[in-house]
């Protein structure tokens, strides 16, 4: 049988970028939808803050922006699940250290960073992406402070666990291996564009630079492990601690 020409790697970062785009947004619209159908509220008035609504709502969207495009990609591509995601190898407990290291380390350093970030908000007034931002930020002070524990446990399960997994095999395990191979192996160049990608498709100015910051050492800890296990078990760390930090100790300014 014929070999089939391999997809040239731009257009395959194409793809993936109009995947994570649609996918989303398509779930997203499906869900709210029919929440709308067997609810019975009119739209004018749903509220949209009640974790009954946002939970189900937040999961059907990571389906959709991550976990979809990500099938839909290795469909498309025709490629092996792991061809292009390094996940072998026993966890190392001196890595185990280093990444809670990192964390420990990075959330400092995030902190910094979103002081200078603050800067953007009078470079570009009355920008929608910060009043969105605003938005989101008012919804998950709405979600996450609270004092349900079983609440508490299905948050952390679709804001830390979902997507840790999933945007680490996008960002680190396809993109940046995608931009490894087009760049000739260019290390830093994969790792800070990945980042950048990472940061942007968040839709979150006022957190553009902690986000890259952390996209750097998620895609740095991924290259020098070689394993996708630990920047898993990184972002992971940085989401749960955030949202830990909501619900034990009240309104915090999160980063991821």
């Amino acid at each position: 049988m014929e070999e089939r020409p391999k997809m040239p790697v731009g257009l395959q970062l194409l793809i993936l970028l109009l995947l994570w785009m649609a996918g989303g947004d398509l779930l997203g619209g499906i869900f709210q939808t029919l929440w709308l159908q067997f609810s019975g509220v009119p739209l004018e008035e749903m509220d949209v803050t009640q974790p009954a609504y946002v939970l189900p709502a937040t999961f059907c969207f990571q389906v959709g922006s991550l976990i979809l495009p990500l099938l839909l990609f290795k469909r498309i591509t025709q490629q092996p699940f792991f061809e292009f995601i390094r996940y072998k190898g026993k966890l190392s407990i001196k890595w185990i250290g280093i990444t809670i290291g990192i964390l420990v380390v990075g959330l400092l350093a995030m902190q910094g960073l979103s002081v200078i970030n603050k800067g953007l908000e009078n470079l570009i007034p009355d920008n929608p992406l910060i009043q969105y931002e605003y938005d989101v930020n008012e919804l998950q002070n709405k979600l996450l402070i609270h004092d349900n524990w079983g609440l508490f446990i299905g948050t952390i399960a679709l804001m830390a666990i979902l997507p840790a997994i999933v945007e680490e095999l996008i960002f680190r395990g396809v993109l940046m291996g995608k931009l490894m191979e087009t760049s000739g192996g260019n290390l830093h160049f994969s790792v800070i564009v990945s980042s950048v990608i990472f940061a942007g498709l968040h839709l979150q100015p006022l957190k553009l630079l902690p986000m890259i910051f952390m996209g750097c050492c998620l895609g740095y800890l991924y290259h020098y492990t070689k394993s996708i296990k630990y920047p898993i078990l990184l972002h992971f760390l940085v989401n749960a601690t955030q949202i830990a930090a909501l619900f034990f100790f009240g309104e915090v300014e999160t980063q991821l």
